[in-house]
Parts: C-alpha cells; sequence; structure tokens
C-alpha cells in the first residue's frame, strides 16, 4: 500500500468478482470480462451486492455472481487475458492513506445479503482492498 501523495499507476474502475468455476477472479472492464487473475489490489472500492440473486442462492439455487468489488486495481497478479482482450491503458493516480487496515471482509450469501468486516459490520466502501482467488480479502476503510 502506498502512503497519501505517492503516484500510482492504475487503469480505469474495473470490477472483481471470485469465479467458482475456474478458481480464479474475474476482471470486468465497461461491462466485458477482460482477463482472469490471482491477486488484485483496488482502491477506492464501492462493494455490490445483487440483492434478489443472493436471496435466490439463500433459498437453494444455482451459484451465480450475486457480489463484487469495483475499484481501481493498484496491483495484479497472474493476470491471463480472456478472449484476446487485455486491461486498458495505464493512468497515473494519486493514493490517500487509510485507516483501520487489515479487516477480513466477506460476503456469504447463505448468511445474509450484505458484505461484512470480521466484527460483522456492514460495509459498502473501502479505500483500499486486496481479494486472493482463494477467497480471502483484507481491506481499509478511508
Amino acid at each position: 500500500m502506498t502512503q497519501q501523495g505517492e503516484l500510482r499507476l492504475s487503469t480505469g474502475s474495473v470490477s472483481v468478482y471470485r469465479n467458482i468455476s475456474n478458481g480464479t477472479l474475474s476482471v470486468k472492464h465497461k461491462g466485458l470480462v477482460v482477463g482472469h487473475c490471482d491477486y488484485i489490489e483496488l482502491e477506492d472500492v464501492s462493494l455490490h451486492v445483487n440483492n434478489a440473486g443472493a436471496q435466490r442462492i439463500k433459498d437453494g439455487g444455482n451459484k451465480e455472481v450475486v457480489a463484487w468489488a469495483t475499484g481501481y486495481p493498484t496491483n495484479i497478479e497472474g493476470f491471463l487475458p480472456y478472449k484476446g482482450r487485455n486491461l486498458p491503458p495505464l493512468i497515473t493516480r494519486y493514493t490517500f492513506e487509510v485507516m483501520g487496515w487489515d479487516k477480513g471482509i466477506y460476503f456469504n450469501p447463505k448468511k445474509g445479503i450484505n458484505w461484512l468486516d470480521e466484527d460483522g459490520y456492514v460495509i459498502e466502501k473501502l479505500g483500499y482492498l486486496e481479494v486472493r482467488a482463494n477467497g480471502r480479502m483484507n481491506g481499509a476503510e478511508v
């Protein structure tokens, strides 16, 4: 993580979700899956839930994408383009200092329809989030 005022290279905003079928993270840009990765760090993060889809899973339905994070990637590892697509060109972006680092973040539609931190508090916005393909997520509020 960078300190306040440092420059970071970043693409435009992307959406990330855990792809259970292939064991990676799927990365979307402008509505299209552009590739898959093993690890990604995002800044200025919004957490999203499709409530109807989460309820379907809770009621015993099939798996589907119901939770994802949207933000600006600052680090990505193991990226493999999908169908010849790639991340958009890099831009320079300022970062900010975050507080309360290293809280575990999770979403489990069988336990509810909200993103929660490790203490059980509902969260919707983070300054920073790191996501691993195994599902482990750590984040920090601004």
